[in-house]
């Protein structure tokens, strides 16, 4: 009897750098994830900004590639939602 493979999706470390919005628009800041995929660290991120109750743009979203030790880009334009 031959056993099922199972599959394993792989977390990846993401990293969402954000500014506080219009008035704070000098700092940035960033908050990092373990999501499978960057929509899910968006969705991580949006659900942590409506929890506190802060206001934010997402100035972009990467993620880290342990074999290069670089953090790749997941979108060249940043996303237009703001979060809550």
């Amino acid at each position: 009897m031959k056993k099922k493979e199972e599959v394993y999706k792989k977390l990846n470390e993401y990293r969402v750098i954000y500014n506080a919005g219009e008035e704070h628009s000098a700092m940035d800041s960033s908050h990092y994830y373990q999501a499978y995929s960057f929509e899910e660290a968006l969705d991580f991120h949006d659900a942590m900004m409506k929890k506190r109750g802060y206001r934010s743009q997402i100035v972009n979203v990467q993620m880290y590639c342990p074999y290069s030790h670089k953090w790749i880009d997941q979108k060249k334009e940043p996303p237009n939602k703001e979060g809550s």
